[in-house]
């Protein structure tokens, strides 16, 4: 049996990938859609992509100007797809885990 990817973590991985690989000269380019910065001028996660794809390029100065929230995020990104990686897939990974009660009066007895 092929071990299935949990959607999360495919996100997550494919996220961090296209932050990597993509150059910084791609993202300066993109146009700003954010409605809230349209109607009312500030938004404390504009800038997060820009910044987030700057800080993984190394590019901590750039990063900060554009979202000083970036130094939240990045490692929270890295760190959801570091236990992502980490959880094991297959029929017996959840083994170990306690099971949730179930609710016999919703489902029946049995």
């Amino acid at each position: 049996m092929t071990p299935r990817v949990r959607p999360l973590d495919a996100l997550v991985c494919g996220a961090v990938l296209v932050l990597v690989v993509l150059p910084l000269s791609f993202w300066e380019h993109l146009p700003h859609l954010c409605l809230n910065r349209h109607l009312f001028g500030f938004c404390p996660g504009c800038g997060s992509v820009r910044a987030l794809a700057a800080l993984f390029h190394g590019d901590l100065g750039s990063a900060l100007r554009l979202n000083p929230n970036c130094l939240v995020t990045g490692p929270l990104l890295l760190a959801l797809l570091a236990v992502g990686l980490h959880r094991p897939l297959g029929p017996g990974a959840d083994a170990g885990r306690p099971r949730r009660a179930r609710h016999d009066c919703l489902t029946g007895p049995g």
